[in-house]
């Protein structure tokens, strides 16, 4: 099922920013770097399935929905793109810090900052998603339509760069 696709690359999405932040602290800056980096992917492709596939999908339908109900979503999914805009940019600050780590405390706290700042808003984010938006196709499309949406979805959450062909795993 899509929410269950989803929700599940939420959560190793989650997995990875822990590691980071434990190599982070561990001070083993070549790991956190690439953990976090992968992070940034995985985040990227999984947010780009949203906006390409599952957003524009959802929105289209909102013709089966009451005025009211369209607005509140077409509302809503704004507010996520916002928090989408939101992830990459402070990730692509905390990336750029994080090249540049040495053993200044300075910096790593303040690449911890801003992966803390993405944590706490993703998981708000991921909240409402998992529980107002991921289950709006079930309601909006026919078997057809949703088995074409997930597949979409799923080639979108696989299109990882090409540094990351074996999967996306770090040594």
């Amino acid at each position: 099922m899509l929410n269950s696709l989803l929700a599940s690359d939420h959560d190793a999405i989650d997995d990875l920013f822990a590691q980071s932040e434990t190599a982070l602290k561990a001070k083993d800056h070549e790991r956190a770097l690439a953990l976090l980096d992968l992070a940034w992917a995985r985040l990227a492709v999984h947010i780009r399935a949203e906006n390409v596939r599952l957003f524009p999908r959802i929105l289209r339908s909102g013709d089966r929905l009451e005025a009211g109900q369209r607005e509140r979503i077409a509302s809503l999914i704004a507010r996520l793109r916002e928090d989408h805009n939101f992830f990459m940019a402070t990730l692509a600050e905390a990336i750029k810090l994080a090249r540049a780590l040495s053993e200044d405390e300075g910096r790593f706290a303040q690449v911890l900052e801003k992966i803390e700042a993405v944590k706490r808003r993703l998981s708000a984010h991921n909240e409402l998603e998992e529980s107002m938006v991921y289950s709006l196709p079930a309601h909006l499309l026919d078997e057809a339509e949703l088995e074409d949406l997930k597949q979409a979805v799923q080639r979108e959450l696989e299109n990882l760069p090409p540094r990351y062909a074996r999967g996306g795993e770090i040594d």
